[in-house]
């Protein structure tokens, strides 16, 4: 298990501390995905969508990924 972090950029950026302990990269993808559905479908974080992106990192900070609100 790898542990990853999810960064939100945008407006009120967030720094993910804690992270999550996942099977591998799809499975980080999968999670940052459903973090940007709900988000958007539940209202949170409620803004205009562009430039926003969820940027995953792995346990040394390197970025792995970067999930667009956007998108």
């Amino acid at each position: 298990m790898t542990r990853y972090y999810f960064h939100v950029k945008g407006e009120q950026p967030f720094i993910d501390d804690e992270g999550l302990d996942l099977p591998g990269i799809e499975a980080a993808r999968a999670e940052a995905e459903g973090f940007v559905r709900d988000c958007k479908r539940t209202g949170l974080l409620a803004r205009k969508w562009p430039g926003w992106s969820v940027s995953v990192t792995d346990e040394n900070g390197t970025a792995v990924l970067e999930v667009a609100f956007e998108a």
